[in-house]
């Protein structure tokens, strides 16, 4: 009966080995604040980051359809731009094997109410 079940957790195992190195990466994600990202004026441009305060500054190219948006809403460069002015979470999206940013996500701010501890 041991037998068995060595048997049975072994090939689990392997199952699941083979299924890992089966999974390829295709997009990774930055989590920044807006003090840290430097939108450009046009969707042809690039964004400016800095991962950390001791950290050169980067830039990442925008896509051709790169999508802008402020909670789940999308919106145009120009609204997130002005949206971006207020501090908060910014979510910067790229493809992982190209590098260019696939999407930008500011995190739609709170209403009071949300905000409120109960």
């Amino acid at each position: 009966m041991i037998r068995k079940i060595i048997v049975a957790v072994l090939l689990l195992g392997a199952a699941a080995l083979s299924t890992a190195a089966s999974i390829e990466i295709i997009e990774e994600a930055l989590e920044l604040t807006t003090e840290q990202v430097s939108l450009p004026s046009s969707e042809s441009g690039s964004v400016g980051i800095r991962r950390c305060a001791d950290c050169l500054p980067e830039r990442m190219r925008l896509g051709s359809a790169t999508e802008f948006r402020i909670g789940k809403e999308q919106v145009s460069l120009a609204q997130l731009r002005l949206a971006s002015r207020s501090r908060g979470p910014i979510y910067i999206f790229f493809d992982a094997r190209e590098g260019f940013v696939t999407r930008i996500i500011l995190e739609a701010p709170r209403r009071r109410a949300e905000r409120a501890i109960p």
